[in-house]
């Protein structure tokens, strides 16, 4: 039998350690242990949700947890954004954590991040589990995902920039919300989503979209028009199945420089048969997140998907011009902007004479913009 040379085992045993590392790396998103805290500056966990009470009542929810450096310290935090169908009302809370001994606790390998007394957690292949107390008002929420992890692989959040995003596209929401003495249960649909990776530059800002379609699909999207390199829809199927479409135009109805704030947006792919309107369903909220304004606009959903006519809900954001320049749609209702971290609800923005662009992720992503290390 020949033996090999030490110098050429060793050149094979690493080539193989390399592969093995490489393949880890690539399945890495779609591993339960990855949920957890990444030794990165910007790392980010955000629920949307469309729900119903047992009335009929509509509420849509915007859950984000978030841990990243904030000028010069580190902060982790949350943000909750609760919208009333009815009216048009939403209601912004926040909570802030400095890094001290009990306060913050991060975990990796595992999902389980708890700021105070607000916590996020998923046992492995279980349901993920929010558990919120904010001044008063609290939150106790699960989703239960109906399909595999997607990954949604590199997004652009700057000049050589990237994060990686992954998400669990469709899930059941069983929550309970409780305010001011009331509880009211809720039930609906929603999706998680986990960022991390480099702090984003202001030249990142981009449109996000999660669209919830009613034949069982659901579309995530990115589109940044500054860097376009990375731009991608993710189509998934009802039976969990991704696909992944480069090639596709999203284009707007809205004034100005078309951003589709005040009339929607459309996505088209002919490769897979898509023509899709996007359509906000009023101006959305303001939400000062650490210092940066956006907008979380809920929107509906029409159009054609393989061939099939489809109907469905959305959620996007706008940036930081975004929500200080938004003429709301024809028809819709205007509603009061409640201000993060206080009681005081109402400022109607003023109708203006133009949109702009910048929009979802950016909630998310904007949130970051400062983190510098």
């Amino acid at each position: 039998m020949r033996i090999l040379p030490h110098s050429v085992l060793a050149l094979l045993l690493g080539l193989m350690l390399l592969a093995a590392r490489g393949a880890e790396a690539q399945a890495a998103p779609h591993r339960p242990q990855d949920e957890g805290r990444h030794d990165t500056p910007f790392e980010s966990w955000v629920v949307l949700a469309h729900l119903t009470a047992p009335d009929g009542a509509e509420r849509d929810l915007w859950v984000a947890f978030f841990t990243g450096a904030v000028s010069v310290a580190r902060v982790s935090g949350v943000y909750v954004v609760l919208a009333n169908g009815a009216d048009g009302s939403y209601r912004v809370r926040q909570k802030l954590e400095m890094p001290l001994v009990g306060r913050v606790s991060h975990t990796r390998g595992s999902l389980r991040e708890r700021y105070g007394s607000n916590e996020l957690t998923r046992s492995p292949g279980g349901a993920y589990e929010l558990s919120l107390n904010l001044d008063g008002f609290r939150l106790e929420l699960s989703l239960t995902p109906r399909k595999p992890v997607t990954d949604l692989g590199e997004i652009t959040v700057g000049r050589g920039r990237r994060q990686r995003h992954v998400a669990s596209p469709r899930g059941e929401v069983v929550a309970r919300v409780t305010e001011e003495g009331s509880t009211l249960p809720l039930r609906g649909l929603g999706v998680f989503q986990h960022l991390w990776g480099a702090a984003p530059e202001q030249e990142g800002v981009a449109e996000m979209f999660s669209l919830h379609l009613d034949d069982g699909s659901d579309a995530l999207t990115m589109v940044n028009r500054s860097l376009p390199a990375n731009n991608s829809l993710v189509l998934v199927d009802s039976a969990g199945v991704p696909r992944v479409l480069r090639e596709f135009t999203v284009t707007a109805d809205g004034v100005g420089d078309g951003s589709g704030l005040s009339g929607g947006w459309r996505f088209r792919a002919d490769s897979a048969d898509l023509d899709l309107r996007v359509m906000p369903r009023d101006q959305g909220v303001r939400v000062d997140f650490v210092g940066i304004p956006f907008r979380i606009v809920r929107a509906q959903v029409e159009g054609r998907s393989g061939g099939r006519k489809v109907t469905g809900q959305a959620y996007t954001t706008c940036g930081p011009r975004s929500a200080e320049r938004l003429r709301p749609p024809a028809g819709t209702v205007a509603p009061a902007v409640a201000e993060p971290s206080s009681r005081r609800s109402i400022e109607r923005p003023p109708a203006m004479q133009r949109a702009f662009r910048l929009p979802y992720g950016r909630r998310i992503l904007l949130l970051f913009t400062r983190d510098k290390t």
